[in-house]
């Protein structure tokens, strides 16, 4: 369980402080991915989905970065298709798995994209915050109207 005070249920509650064990003071949970730490051993799995969920952070693109994989076979049919070949023998390859094969493309790399976490300006808190309660004063004012037509409905 989570020692930072937010709600679960609610996305906005996010912009809460709390002690920060690391540090040894009291932040703002949204700062958190701005600290060299992040992520840190005192946020839970529900703590790091909060803040990437959350309309009130940024994600922002920093850069790609290039990572191992176990090789990967991918065949080009004659016909424009591609096709994963689960396993292929590169010195000794089955006639069978090359029939009706253009090329071969061999994978050994991916590209990962690096994002990071920065909460938006206080400005755009306030502004986000007002247009969330207004959508749901209108729900509320609609189930409202909704339930007392029904109700009139079944009086008729």
């Amino acid at each position: 369980m989570s020692s930072i005070p937010y709600e679960i249920d609610n996305s906005l509650s996010i912009n809460v402080a709390f002690k920060c064990d690391k540090l040894g003071c009291y932040i703002a949970f949204m700062s958190c991915p701005l600290c060299k730490h992040y992520p840190c051993s005192q946020l839970t799995k529900q703590d790091l989905l909060m803040l990437s969920t959350s309309p009130l952070m940024n994600h922002e693109f920093k850069s790609l970065i290039s990572r191992r994989i176990k090789k990967m076979y991918i065949a080009k049919k004659k016909d424009g298709n591609l096709e994963l070949i689960e396993k292929l023998d590169e010195k000794n390859p089955d006639p069978e798995q090359l029939k009706d094969v253009e090329e071969i493309y061999v994978i050994g790399k991916v590209l990962v994209p690096v994002m990071t976490l920065k909460p938006k300006p206080k400005e755009d808190h306030d502004e986000i915050i007002d247009e969330i309660k207004a959508e749901k004063a209108k729900t509320i004012e609609n189930v409202k109207k909704n339930t007392k037509n029904n109700s009139n409905k079944k009086n008729n």
